[in-house]
Protein backbone atom coordinates (compact mmCIF):
# COMPACT_ATOMS: atom_id res chain seq x y z
CA UNK A 1 0.00 0.00 0.00
CA UNK A 2 2.82 2.38 0.87
CA UNK A 3 4.47 1.69 -2.49
CA UNK A 4 1.21 2.44 -4.31
CA UNK A 5 0.93 5.77 -2.51
CA UNK A 6 4.50 6.70 -3.43
CA UNK A 7 4.05 5.74 -7.07
CA UNK A 8 0.66 7.42 -7.24
CA UNK A 9 2.03 10.60 -5.68
CA UNK A 10 4.92 10.70 -8.15
CA UNK A 11 2.62 10.09 -11.11
CA UNK A 12 0.23 12.81 -9.93
CA UNK A 13 3.07 15.33 -9.69
CA UNK A 14 4.41 14.39 -13.15
CA UNK A 15 0.92 14.57 -14.66
CA UNK A 16 0.35 17.98 -13.08
CA UNK A 17 3.58 19.26 -14.66
CA UNK A 18 2.44 17.90 -18.02
CA UNK A 19 -0.82 19.84 -17.69
CA UNK A 20 1.02 23.01 -16.68
CA UNK A 21 3.14 22.88 -19.84
CA UNK A 22 0.48 21.51 -22.20
CA UNK A 23 -0.66 24.03 -24.79
CA UNK A 24 -2.57 26.23 -24.40
CA UNK A 25 -0.82 26.71 -21.07
CA UNK A 26 -3.04 29.67 -20.18
CA UNK A 27 -6.25 27.64 -20.09
CA UNK A 28 -7.52 28.29 -16.56
CA UNK A 29 -9.46 25.05 -16.12
CA UNK A 30 -6.42 22.98 -17.03
CA UNK A 31 -4.24 24.91 -14.58
CA UNK A 32 -6.73 24.31 -11.78
CA UNK A 33 -6.77 20.60 -12.58
CA UNK A 34 -2.97 20.62 -12.53
CA UNK A 35 -2.93 22.31 -9.11
CA UNK A 36 -5.36 19.70 -7.78
CA UNK A 37 -3.13 16.90 -9.05
CA UNK A 38 -0.02 18.55 -7.62
CA UNK A 39 -1.64 19.02 -4.19
CA UNK A 40 -2.84 15.43 -4.18
CA UNK A 41 0.57 14.13 -5.23
CA UNK A 42 2.40 16.07 -2.53
CA UNK A 43 -0.10 15.11 0.19
CA UNK A 44 0.02 11.45 -0.79
CA UNK A 45 3.80 11.43 -1.03
CA UNK A 46 4.12 12.87 2.46
CA UNK A 47 1.60 10.37 3.77
CA UNK A 48 3.54 7.46 2.26
CA UNK A 49 6.83 8.76 3.73
CA UNK A 50 5.24 9.32 7.14
CA UNK A 51 7.83 7.21 8.97
CA UNK A 52 10.22 7.83 11.80
CA UNK A 53 13.37 7.17 9.77
CA UNK A 54 12.37 9.73 7.13
CA UNK A 55 11.65 12.52 9.59
CA UNK A 56 14.78 11.84 11.63
CA UNK A 57 16.71 12.63 8.46
CA UNK A 58 14.50 15.55 7.37
CA UNK A 59 12.99 17.01 10.58
CA UNK A 60 12.00 20.31 8.94
CA UNK A 61 9.52 18.44 6.73
CA UNK A 62 7.51 17.34 9.77
CA UNK A 63 3.89 18.53 9.49
CA UNK A 64 4.38 20.49 6.27
CA UNK A 65 1.68 18.27 4.79
CA UNK A 66 -0.84 18.97 7.54
CA UNK A 67 -4.05 20.39 6.14
CA UNK A 68 -3.21 19.96 2.44
CA UNK A 69 -6.53 18.14 1.78
CA UNK A 70 -8.22 21.42 2.81
CA UNK A 71 -7.51 22.71 -0.69
CA UNK A 72 -8.85 19.65 -2.57
CA UNK A 73 -12.48 20.78 -2.32
CA UNK A 74 -11.88 24.43 -3.32
CA UNK A 75 -9.75 23.40 -6.31
CA UNK A 76 -12.41 20.93 -7.45
CA UNK A 77 -15.11 23.61 -7.08
CA UNK A 78 -13.13 26.24 -9.00
CA UNK A 79 -12.43 23.70 -11.75
CA UNK A 80 -16.13 22.83 -12.09
CA UNK A 81 -17.02 26.54 -12.02
CA UNK A 82 -14.56 27.17 -14.83
CA UNK A 83 -16.22 24.43 -16.93
CA UNK A 84 -19.77 25.58 -16.36
CA UNK A 85 -19.97 29.34 -15.73
CA UNK A 86 -19.45 31.73 -18.63
CA UNK A 87 -18.19 34.71 -16.66
CA UNK A 88 -16.01 32.67 -14.26
CA UNK A 89 -12.57 34.19 -13.87
CA UNK A 90 -10.07 33.66 -11.12
CA UNK A 91 -9.60 36.74 -8.98
CA UNK A 92 -8.11 37.75 -5.66
CA UNK A 93 -11.56 37.19 -4.14
CA UNK A 94 -11.14 33.46 -4.79
CA UNK A 95 -8.37 33.34 -2.21
CA UNK A 96 -11.12 33.23 0.43
CA UNK A 97 -11.76 29.61 -0.58
CA UNK A 98 -8.31 28.74 0.74
CA UNK A 99 -8.62 30.68 4.01
CA UNK A 100 -8.93 27.53 6.20
CA UNK A 101 -5.67 26.21 4.81
CA UNK A 102 -3.95 29.56 5.29
CA UNK A 103 -5.27 29.69 8.86
CA UNK A 104 -3.91 26.20 9.40
CA UNK A 105 -0.44 27.35 8.28
CA UNK A 106 -0.67 30.33 10.61
CA UNK A 107 -1.49 28.08 13.58
CA UNK A 108 1.43 25.81 12.72
CA UNK A 109 3.96 28.65 12.45
CA UNK A 110 5.20 28.32 16.07
CA UNK A 111 6.03 24.69 15.36
CA UNK A 112 7.66 25.42 11.98
CA UNK A 113 10.01 27.97 13.61
CA UNK A 114 11.41 25.40 16.03
CA UNK A 115 14.83 23.90 15.36
CA UNK A 116 15.26 20.36 14.06
CA UNK A 117 16.09 18.83 17.43
CA UNK A 118 12.95 20.24 19.03
CA UNK A 119 10.84 18.88 16.21
CA UNK A 120 12.36 15.41 16.51
CA UNK A 121 11.49 15.31 20.19
CA UNK A 122 7.79 15.15 19.39
CA UNK A 123 8.21 11.91 17.43
CA UNK A 124 6.73 8.83 19.05
CA UNK A 125 9.05 5.85 18.61
CA UNK A 126 6.19 3.38 19.00
CA UNK A 127 4.25 4.38 15.92
CA UNK A 128 4.94 5.24 12.30
CA UNK A 129 2.06 7.71 12.23
CA UNK A 130 4.13 10.78 13.06
CA UNK A 131 1.14 13.10 13.07
CA UNK A 132 0.16 11.61 16.44
CA UNK A 133 3.06 13.10 18.31
CA UNK A 134 3.01 13.83 22.04
CA UNK A 135 2.95 17.66 21.97
CA UNK A 136 0.04 20.09 22.20
CA UNK A 137 -0.74 19.79 18.49
CA UNK A 138 -2.20 16.32 18.96
CA UNK A 139 -5.67 17.71 19.76
CA UNK A 140 -5.35 20.21 16.92
CA UNK A 141 -4.63 17.33 14.54
CA UNK A 142 -8.04 15.77 15.19
CA UNK A 143 -9.82 19.11 14.90
CA UNK A 144 -8.02 19.64 11.60
CA UNK A 145 -9.16 16.26 10.26
CA UNK A 146 -12.78 17.09 11.05
CA UNK A 147 -12.30 20.44 9.30
CA UNK A 148 -10.91 18.67 6.23
CA UNK A 149 -13.98 16.42 6.02
CA UNK A 150 -16.40 19.35 6.47
CA UNK A 151 -14.61 21.59 3.98
CA UNK A 152 -14.43 18.81 1.43
CA UNK A 153 -18.16 18.08 1.68
CA UNK A 154 -19.03 21.79 1.62
CA UNK A 155 -17.25 22.38 -1.68
CA UNK A 156 -18.33 19.19 -3.41
CA UNK A 157 -21.94 20.12 -2.61
CA UNK A 158 -21.32 23.59 -4.10
CA UNK A 159 -20.38 21.89 -7.38
CA UNK A 160 -23.79 20.25 -7.89
CA UNK A 161 -25.87 23.44 -8.56
CA UNK A 162 -23.26 24.55 -11.11
CA UNK A 163 -23.54 21.26 -12.99
CA UNK A 164 -27.34 21.35 -12.85
CA UNK A 165 -27.50 24.89 -14.23
CA UNK A 166 -25.07 23.96 -17.01
CA UNK A 167 -27.21 20.96 -17.98
CA UNK A 168 -30.38 23.09 -17.95
CA UNK A 169 -28.73 25.53 -20.36
CA UNK A 170 -27.71 22.66 -22.62
CA UNK A 171 -31.30 21.43 -22.71
CA UNK A 172 -32.40 24.93 -23.70
CA UNK A 173 -29.97 25.12 -26.60
CA UNK A 174 -29.36 21.67 -28.08
CA UNK A 175 -31.51 18.80 -29.30
CA UNK A 176 -28.72 16.29 -28.66
CA UNK A 177 -26.53 16.61 -25.56
CA UNK A 178 -25.01 13.13 -25.29
CA UNK A 179 -21.39 14.23 -25.81
CA UNK A 180 -21.90 17.79 -24.67
CA UNK A 181 -23.02 17.20 -21.10
CA UNK A 182 -20.80 16.83 -18.05
CA UNK A 183 -22.30 13.72 -16.46
CA UNK A 184 -18.79 12.35 -16.00
CA UNK A 185 -17.97 15.40 -13.90
CA UNK A 186 -21.06 14.87 -11.76
CA UNK A 187 -19.97 11.28 -11.11
CA UNK A 188 -16.55 12.52 -10.04
CA UNK A 189 -18.10 15.06 -7.66
CA UNK A 190 -20.20 12.28 -6.10
CA UNK A 191 -17.03 10.23 -5.88
CA UNK A 192 -15.26 12.97 -3.93
CA UNK A 193 -18.26 13.23 -1.62
CA UNK A 194 -17.90 9.53 -0.92
CA UNK A 195 -14.18 9.92 -0.34
CA UNK A 196 -14.69 12.57 2.31
CA UNK A 197 -17.15 10.23 4.02
CA UNK A 198 -14.40 7.61 3.92
CA UNK A 199 -12.06 10.21 5.39
CA UNK A 200 -14.36 10.60 8.41
CA UNK A 201 -14.65 6.83 8.82
CA UNK A 202 -10.88 6.42 8.68
CA UNK A 203 -10.50 9.13 11.31
CA UNK A 204 -13.02 7.35 13.55
CA UNK A 205 -11.20 4.04 13.16
CA UNK A 206 -7.76 5.55 13.75
CA UNK A 207 -8.83 7.59 16.76
CA UNK A 208 -9.95 4.55 18.75
CA UNK A 209 -6.39 3.72 19.73
CA UNK A 210 -3.21 5.72 20.23
CA UNK A 211 -1.19 3.24 18.17
CA UNK A 212 -3.46 1.87 15.41
CA UNK A 213 -2.30 -1.24 13.59
CA UNK A 214 -3.44 0.06 10.22
CA UNK A 215 -3.68 3.52 8.68
CA UNK A 216 -7.13 3.64 7.07
CA UNK A 217 -6.53 7.16 5.73
CA UNK A 218 -4.44 5.80 2.89
CA UNK A 219 -7.63 4.53 1.25
CA UNK A 220 -8.70 8.17 0.93
CA UNK A 221 -5.59 8.98 -1.10
CA UNK A 222 -5.82 5.87 -3.25
CA UNK A 223 -9.45 6.66 -4.06
CA UNK A 224 -8.56 10.27 -4.81
CA UNK A 225 -5.95 9.12 -7.32
CA UNK A 226 -8.52 7.09 -9.18
CA UNK A 227 -10.97 9.98 -9.38
CA UNK A 228 -8.43 12.63 -10.36
CA UNK A 229 -6.84 10.42 -13.02
CA UNK A 230 -10.29 9.70 -14.44
CA UNK A 231 -11.15 13.41 -14.35
CA UNK A 232 -7.90 14.25 -16.14
CA UNK A 233 -8.50 11.60 -18.80
CA UNK A 234 -12.06 12.78 -19.39
CA UNK A 235 -11.22 16.48 -19.46
CA UNK A 236 -8.40 16.02 -21.97
CA UNK A 237 -10.42 13.66 -24.13
CA UNK A 238 -13.71 15.57 -24.15
CA UNK A 239 -12.63 19.20 -23.83
CA UNK A 240 -13.13 19.76 -27.56
CA UNK A 241 -16.61 18.17 -27.54
CA UNK A 242 -17.90 19.91 -24.42
CA UNK A 243 -19.75 23.16 -24.99
CA UNK A 244 -18.02 26.25 -23.69
CA UNK A 245 -20.27 28.00 -21.14
CA UNK A 246 -19.70 31.23 -23.10
CA UNK A 247 -21.73 29.72 -25.97
CA UNK A 248 -24.76 28.93 -23.83
CA UNK A 249 -27.48 31.49 -23.33
CA UNK A 250 -28.09 32.67 -19.80
CA UNK A 251 -31.86 33.04 -19.64
CA UNK A 252 -31.95 30.58 -16.74
CA UNK A 253 -29.86 32.95 -14.65
CA UNK A 254 -32.36 35.78 -14.95
CA UNK A 255 -29.86 38.12 -16.62
CA UNK A 256 -31.74 38.31 -19.91
CA UNK A 257 -34.62 40.77 -20.12
CA UNK A 258 -37.85 39.06 -21.30
CA UNK A 259 -38.96 39.89 -24.83
CA UNK A 260 -42.49 40.21 -26.15
CA UNK A 261 -43.94 37.02 -27.65
CA UNK A 262 -47.50 36.11 -28.64
CA UNK A 263 -49.59 33.05 -29.50
CA UNK A 264 -49.22 33.79 -33.22
CA UNK A 265 -45.49 33.11 -32.97
CA UNK A 266 -46.18 29.86 -31.12
CA UNK A 267 -48.60 28.80 -33.87
CA UNK A 268 -45.96 29.71 -36.47
CA UNK A 269 -43.46 27.49 -34.68
CA UNK A 270 -45.83 24.51 -34.50
CA UNK A 271 -46.81 24.87 -38.16
CA UNK A 272 -43.17 25.00 -39.19
CA UNK A 273 -42.44 21.85 -37.17
CA UNK A 274 -45.35 20.07 -38.88
CA UNK A 275 -44.56 21.04 -42.45
CA UNK A 276 -40.77 21.36 -42.61
CA UNK A 277 -39.78 18.75 -40.00
CA UNK A 278 -36.53 20.44 -38.88
CA UNK A 279 -36.20 17.84 -36.10
CA UNK A 280 -34.94 15.35 -38.70
CA UNK A 281 -31.66 17.26 -38.57
CA UNK A 282 -29.77 15.59 -35.70
CA UNK A 283 -27.57 18.70 -35.28
CA UNK A 284 -30.47 21.13 -34.88
CA UNK A 285 -29.89 23.85 -32.26
CA UNK A 286 -32.16 26.47 -30.76
CA UNK A 287 -30.17 29.21 -32.49
CA UNK A 288 -30.74 27.54 -35.89
CA UNK A 289 -34.48 27.19 -35.36
CA UNK A 290 -34.85 30.75 -34.05
CA UNK A 291 -33.05 32.23 -37.07
CA UNK A 292 -35.25 30.29 -39.46
CA UNK A 293 -38.39 31.68 -37.80
CA UNK A 294 -36.99 35.24 -37.55
CA UNK A 295 -37.09 35.04 -33.77
CA UNK A 296 -34.41 35.83 -31.26
CA UNK A 297 -33.02 32.96 -29.25
CA UNK A 298 -34.74 34.29 -26.14
CA UNK A 299 -38.11 34.70 -27.85
CA UNK A 300 -37.97 31.04 -28.86
CA UNK A 301 -37.09 30.08 -25.30
CA UNK A 302 -40.05 32.06 -23.94
CA UNK A 303 -42.45 30.43 -26.40
CA UNK A 304 -41.26 26.97 -25.44
CA UNK A 305 -41.13 27.56 -21.68
CA UNK A 306 -44.16 29.80 -21.15
CA UNK A 307 -46.60 28.69 -23.86
CA UNK A 308 -45.63 25.08 -24.58
CA UNK A 309 -44.18 24.14 -21.20
CA UNK A 310 -41.06 22.43 -22.55
CA UNK A 311 -37.38 23.12 -22.98
CA UNK A 312 -35.86 22.94 -26.46
CA UNK A 313 -34.39 19.45 -25.93
CA UNK A 314 -37.69 17.85 -24.87
CA UNK A 315 -39.66 19.77 -27.51
CA UNK A 316 -37.55 18.60 -30.45
CA UNK A 317 -37.14 15.03 -29.25
CA UNK A 318 -40.87 14.59 -28.69
CA UNK A 319 -41.26 15.12 -32.45
CA UNK A 320 -38.49 12.63 -33.13
CA UNK A 321 -40.22 10.01 -31.00
CA UNK A 322 -43.46 10.51 -32.93
CA UNK A 323 -41.52 10.33 -36.21
CA UNK A 324 -39.99 7.02 -35.09
CA UNK A 325 -43.43 5.64 -34.23
CA UNK A 326 -44.76 6.64 -37.65
CA UNK A 327 -41.76 5.21 -39.49
CA UNK A 328 -42.06 1.95 -37.57
CA UNK A 329 -45.45 1.35 -39.23
CA UNK A 330 -44.42 2.70 -42.64
CA UNK A 331 -43.80 -0.08 -45.24
CA UNK A 332 -40.98 2.05 -46.66
CA UNK A 333 -38.97 1.27 -43.50
CA UNK A 334 -39.81 -2.43 -43.38
CA UNK A 335 -36.18 -3.45 -43.99
CA UNK A 336 -34.75 -1.04 -41.41
CA UNK A 337 -33.77 -2.16 -37.93
CA UNK A 338 -34.80 -0.14 -34.87
CA UNK A 339 -31.62 1.94 -34.82
CA UNK A 340 -31.87 2.72 -38.53
CA UNK A 341 -35.44 3.97 -38.10
CA UNK A 342 -34.35 6.07 -35.11
CA UNK A 343 -31.55 7.70 -37.09
CA UNK A 344 -34.00 8.50 -39.89
CA UNK A 345 -36.21 10.20 -37.30
CA UNK A 346 -33.41 12.60 -36.31
CA UNK A 347 -31.78 10.80 -33.40
CA UNK A 348 -28.02 10.80 -33.36
CA UNK A 349 -27.10 7.67 -31.39
CA UNK A 350 -28.59 4.48 -29.99
CA UNK A 351 -27.99 5.42 -26.35
CA UNK A 352 -29.64 8.84 -26.56
CA UNK A 353 -32.56 7.41 -28.55
CA UNK A 354 -33.23 4.64 -26.03
CA UNK A 355 -33.10 7.04 -23.09
CA UNK A 356 -35.39 9.62 -24.72
CA UNK A 357 -37.88 7.07 -26.03
CA UNK A 358 -38.28 5.44 -22.63
CA UNK A 359 -38.63 8.84 -20.95
CA UNK A 360 -41.43 9.85 -23.36
CA UNK A 361 -43.29 6.54 -23.66
CA UNK A 362 -42.40 4.68 -20.48
CA UNK A 363 -41.16 1.64 -22.44
CA UNK A 364 -38.17 0.60 -24.50
CA UNK A 365 -38.30 0.77 -28.32
CA UNK A 366 -38.27 -3.05 -28.48
CA UNK A 367 -41.22 -3.26 -26.08
CA UNK A 368 -43.13 -0.70 -28.12
CA UNK A 369 -42.44 -2.58 -31.37
CA UNK A 370 -43.49 -5.85 -29.76
CA UNK A 371 -46.72 -4.25 -28.59
CA UNK A 372 -47.52 -3.15 -32.13
CA UNK A 373 -46.94 -6.66 -33.46
CA UNK A 374 -49.34 -8.12 -30.89
CA UNK A 375 -52.18 -5.82 -31.90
Amino acid sequence: MELLLKLGGLQAILLSLMLFFRRPATKTGRRLLAWLLLALGIASGFHALNALSFYLEFPHLIRLNWGLPLIFGPLLYLYVRQLTVAEAKLSQKDLQHFSPYLLNLLLLLPFFFQNGESKIQILDYFTAIISRGTDIYRIYYYILQIGIAYWGWYYTLKCLPLLKDYRDRLLSNYSDIEKRQLDWMRSIVYGFMGLFVLFVLSLALNIRTTYPDFDYEQYFYLGSFGLVYWMTFKSLKLEEEAVSPQLLTTESTGKVKPEVVDHKQASQLLEYMRTEKPYLNSELTAVDLAKTLNLTRHQLSQILNEQLGKNFYDFINSYRVEAFKANLQDPAFANYNILGIALEAGFKSKSSFNAIFKKVTGMTPSQYKKGLAEK
